[in-house]
């Protein structure tokens, strides 16, 4: 249970939807560097620190002991049946167009072709790889070579009718299963279930830390262990989106602690924080700056709230604000009001591991029933 008097739960006191009493606490962030304490009914305290307001992001120092985390991870190894990053599949669809070839090929490169020249420039390709192969990390000179052939300007546009007759699926598959870094996405995943001392004591800690009601937790995602190899990264992203929140699939908040330390790399960045011009953005401009964070190597050049892994220790933050989990909870949401219920500035990445390997847990708190739950390539 709590035992502060800090005002850590403001929507126990009121809610912007007008729920009263049946509003979902939130934790308050109050400022940056407040230190709030929780008590789990193992008596176990827990430190939370705000790390920022907006987006709110906080610091569990020490969530899990150094003993828990490396049981976690031999859990993960022992259970096997790891994930490979993955693709989805409106992505496959697009291959699958690409790999018939002919008309059905040239009329997805044309989509492309956005000053409608019929050639494809290297801005026109990196937004193909990034939309059709998930592959972010492009280079220009490596495709002309493969299309127009070695002695090509390596910075020359690409005709579509010559794009559309070079197996680009083939050439593309081969750059990802030898350089499997070049994706937006390079880890593998495992899913542990809440069984066990350990694990059901988690749950009990993110309980502690959210107080969210027991209906919520017990929709909690099964534990998501990933582990980075070196060069392993993931690019920004939101672990709720607004199709998401708008079909139900809400991940409330997440829970992530680190399970080793990292040698190099391997920060968990939000480059959406501390940007006062932020206060005035919308979906577009949110959008721009996911994009300009697509690369590997942008995840640490934009700024923002970098945390240094640490073993042990625990990041909290919300994705969805709390008035819209009460709406949802009542079924009182309009349609398509997604877009103002996601908290934009959580955009985040998983920096590239210069040295070494990272192990991470994430515990996603959801409001999905099991069966609509989305796979874990939709993060």
């Amino acid at each position: 249970m709590w035992r502060s008097l800090s005002p850590l739960f403001l929507a126990l006191r009121a809610s912007p939807c007008g729920c009263g009493a049946t509003a979902l606490p939130v934790l308050d962030t109050v400022e940056v560097g407040h230190v709030q304490w929780a008590e789990t009914s193992e008596g176990q305290r827990l430190e939370i620190r705000t790390l920022c307001t907006d987006p709110p992001v906080f610091l569990v120092p020490g969530f899990i002991s150094e003993d828990e985390a490396d049981s976690l991870v031999n859990l993960a190894l022992e259970k096997g049946d790891w994930i490979e990053s993955e693709v989805d599949q409106e992505t496959n669809d697009f291959r699958r167009q690409l790999k018939r070839g002919g008309k059905a090929a040239r009329k997805l490169l044309a989509e492309f072709d956005f000053n409608d020249d019929a050639l494809l420039s290297s801005t026109e390709l990196a937004k193909f790889a990034e939309d059709v192969f998930t592959m972010p990390n492009y280079d220009h000179a490596e495709l002309v070579r493969h299309v127009l052939g070695e002695v090509a300007n390596p910075k020359a546009k690409v005709p579509i009718k010559a794009a559309a007759n070079a197996h680009l699926d083939d050439f593309f598959s081969k750059v990802l299963r030898e350089e499997p870094h070049r994706s937006s996405r390079f880890s593998r995943q495992a899913w542990l279930h809440y069984d066990g001392d350990l694990l059901r004591s988690l749950l009990d800690r993110a309980q502690a830390i959210t107080q969210l009601p027991p209906d919520i937790m017990r929709q909690t995602e099964e534990l998501q262990v990933v582990h980075y190899p070196r060069r392993g990264h993931y690019a920004c992203h939101h672990d709720t989106s607004p199709d998401g929140v708008d079909e139900g699939a809400i991940r409330i908040g997440t829970l992530g602690f680190f399970l080793n330390n990292v040698t190099q790399g391997g920060e968990t960045v939000f480059p959406g924080a501390f940007r006062a011009e932020s206060e005035n953005w919308g979906p577009d401009e949110w959008a721009k700056l996911e994009a300009s964070c697509q690369r590997t190597e942008a995840c640490t050049q934009l700024g923002g709230l970098k945390v240094v892994p640490k073993k042990g220790d625990g990041i909290f933050w919300y994705n969805v604000r709390s008035w819209a989990v009460d709406k949802i909870r009542q079924k009182r949401q309009p349609a398509g009001f997604g877009e103002k219920a996601v908290i934009w500035g959580t955009v985040h990445c998983a920096a590239e591991v210069l040295d070494g390997e990272k192990w991470f847990a994430n515990l996603w708190l959801h409001m999905t029933a099991p069966k609509a739950r989305r796979s874990g390539g939709e993060l």
